[in-house]
């Protein structure tokens, strides 16, 4: 009579008998990667242009970046070159400034009477135009003599064309007669001499061949003309010159 034991023994021996756990299963990757190394839980990371979301990179266009560069450099050197080229246009047309001198300062019948003064004042200066490539035309020229800060006397010039890297000079024959402007010129008459100022107002354009440029406003200044007086005579004039005088444009 077979027993449950017997049963149960019977039952073993149809299987064999092993002393190990089966091996594991194989790693799985990502999907199209299936053959990844055993062991390892991650597949090998997908290539740069491989995105989970479908999309590649954009391949990198160096030409168009060269075309764009060299664009910007032509430009830059062309607004480089037209400035230089306006530069010199500039500083070979643009105008200088004319010069003026006092040649001589001479006065006669100069006398102070009854707070009245009457004289004859002869002027001689010279002006020029160190313009290379421009004509100066003098529109305007206002001639004022000053003692101190009192106008004496003033005189006008005609309209005259000085052209490039030329000069002039000019005689004015001029009056005065009028009140006496200051209490202290009897007294500075005594010491033998006296000290006075011509002013000039000139108003001139530029020109070379059919261009011709603003008129440009000038003050020319001529400070601390000294006469000398021939002894108790209403007669003097200037020592040798010529003075330079002072330019100012405004």
């Amino acid at each position: 009579m077979a027993t449950h034991y017997d049963d149960r023994s019977k039952m073993r021996s149809n299987y064999p008998m092993t002393d190990y756990y089966p091996p594991p299963a194989p790693a799985v990757g990502y999907p199209g990667y299936p053959n990844a190394p055993r062991g390892y839980p991650y597949a090998v990371a997908p290539p740069a242009g491989y995105y989970v979301n479908g999309y590649t990179a954009t391949p990198y266009d160096s030409g168009a970046y060269s075309l764009v560069r060299r664009v910007l450099i032509g430009i830059t050197a062309g607004v480089v070159m037209m400035g230089m080229f306006l530069f010199v246009v500039w500083f070979i047309y643009r105008p200088r400034d004319p010069v003026f001198k006092i040649n001589s300062l001479s006065v006669s019948n100069f006398t102070i009477a009854d707070s009245k003064l009457d004289a004859v004042w002869d002027l001689s200066f010279s002006i020029w135009n160190p313009n290379t490539k421009l004509d100066m035309q003098c529109n305007e020229l206002d001639v004022l003599m000053f003692y101190k800060k009192n106008l004496l006397t003033t005189t006008s010039v005609s309209p005259f064309l000085l052209e490039k890297m030329n000069g002039t000079t000019m005689q004015d024959h001029f009056l005065t007669s009028q009140d006496l402007v200051d209490d202290d010129m009897e007294d500075d008459r005594k010491f033998g001499f006296m000290v006075f100022s011509v002013r000039m107002r000139l108003s001139a354009s530029f020109q070379n061949g059919g261009e011709v440029t603003k008129d440009h406003k000038m003050a020319i200044l001529c400070e601390n003309l000294r006469i000398y007086f021939d002894g108790d005579t209403g007669n003097g004039k200037s020592a040798p010159g010529p003075w330079a005088c002072l330019l100012y444009e405004y």
